[in-house]
This record gives structure tokens, sequence and C-alpha cells, in this order.
């Protein structure tokens, strides 16, 4: 992990457009996602910050069409450090998720069978 001096990040930022431009594109790309979680916090449930989280997690799973995995699996203290819940809290409404059938625990994994039943969740 190297630091750059001010001055010099000011002169590469300055004298190099290239590197101005990604700046703002990461700056940008981080406070859209900082008022994102600002917004889940003030106007959503744990358990749809919860379900939020964990489909920013997933990928496609390729041998099933239409579903999403987390692979590897998170552990719930850092779901919970992630969404300022508790962990216990996680592991109740994990179970809640998983009780109703849109969230299914496997060895590789979480799963998301039908990804638009969770976005349903989460806008209610």
């Amino acid at each position: 992990f190297r630091v750059m001096h001010g001055n010099d990040f000011q002169r590469a930022a300055t004298q190099y457009p290239e590197v101005a431009n990604a700046l703002h594109s990461m700056l940008i790309n981080r406070l859209r996602a900082m008022n994102k979680k600002v917004q889940e916090l003030t106007f959503l449930t744990n358990r749809q910050r919860l379900g939020a989280e964990l489909l920013r997690r997933t990928r496609p799973r390729n041998a099933y069409p239409g579903q999403l995995i987390i692979s590897p699996p998170p552990p719930h203290k850092e779901l919970a450090n992630s969404l300022g819940m508790m962990r216990e809290a996680i592991t109740r409404e994990m179970s809640v998720l998983q009780k109703n059938k849109l969230l299914e625990k496997s060895r590789g994994g979480y799963i998301i069978p039908d990804p638009s039943a969770m976005n349903a969740l989460i806008s209610e």
C-alpha cells in the first residue's frame, strides 16, 4: 500500500485528464452507493435492507437460469457490520427469508431462487 503526497496527487490529477476522470467516476460511484445506503437505513426495514444487500452481492447461478447465488456465503457478522445491524438480527431475518422461500442455503452459498420475489419484498 503506497501513499502519494498531496502535491504529487494534485499535479497528476491536473496534468492527466484520464486520472481526473477516473477519480471523478470513482467518487461519484461511492457517493451514489452511500446515498442508496442512507435511503435504505431511513426507509427500509431490517429484512428489506438485508434483501437489498444480498441482491447486491449476487451473481448469476449458471446451472440454473434466473437464479442468483452469493458464493462464498458472507458471515452474518460481516452482513451485520455492513448494514448497521446486530448479528442476531441478521440470523433471525435470514431464517425468515428462508422460511418464506426467498433464500436458500446450499453448500456453495446462498441462493436467491426468485430475484423478482426478493425485489418485491424490498419494494413493499
